[in-house]
C-alpha cells in the first residue's frame, strides 16, 4: 500500500482541476474531492492510503503536474 501525502500548493495551483483528477482517479464523489481540494488550499496536509501502486504513482504525477506539493511513500 502507498501513501499520498498532498502537503500544499505550489504557485500557479490549479484547483478545479484537482478535483477533477480526485474525482476520476479515486472514485470520489465531486462533493468528497472538493473537500479534499479545499483543505489543501486552506493549508492542511492530506494523506491517501492507495492500494494499486500504478495508480499511486499516477496521481502523484497528475498532482504535481497541477502544483501540488505531494510525497509518495510505501506503507509496510
Amino acid at each position: 500500500m502507498d501513501n499520498l501525502k498532498i502537503k500544499g500548493w505550489e504557485t500557479g495551483f490549479n484547483k478545479l482541476k484537482m478535483i477533477e483528477v480526485l474525482t476520476e482517479d479515486l472514485q470520489l464523489d465531486k462533493d468528497e474531492s472538493e473537500k479534499l481540494a479545499n483543505a489543501v488550499s486552506a493549508g492542511q496536509a492530506i494523506d491517501l492510503k492507495i492500494e494499486d501502486p500504478r495508480l499511486a504513482k499516477s496521481l502523484y504525477g497528475k498532482l504535481k503536474g497541477l502544483g501540488a506539493l505531494v510525497d509518495l511513500s510505501q506503507i509496510e
